[in-house]
């Protein structure tokens, strides 16, 4: 249940990303000041770790984020 949540919000956050462009604000920062990259645990499942992964890839692309 917990990683059908996280999966949620990590597809949630990589289509704002991916949809902004990091263009728009909230309050006075952008997207790419407030998300950040995830981690994930041995104990993640895959779709956890490729929800994160793809996160993370969105992030890179949209916002310079290294690896």
């Amino acid at each position: 249940m917990r990683a059908t949540r996280l999966m949620m919000l990590v597809a949630a956050l990589s289509a704002s990303l991916i949809g902004a462009g990091c263009s728009r604000t909230v309050g006075s920062a952008t997207e790419c000041q407030i998300f950040r990259p995830l981690s994930w645990s041995s104990r993640d499942t895959p779709e956890t770790v490729r929800g994160v992964k793809g996160h993370n890839a969105a992030g890179e692309a949209a916002c310079g984020w290294t690896p």
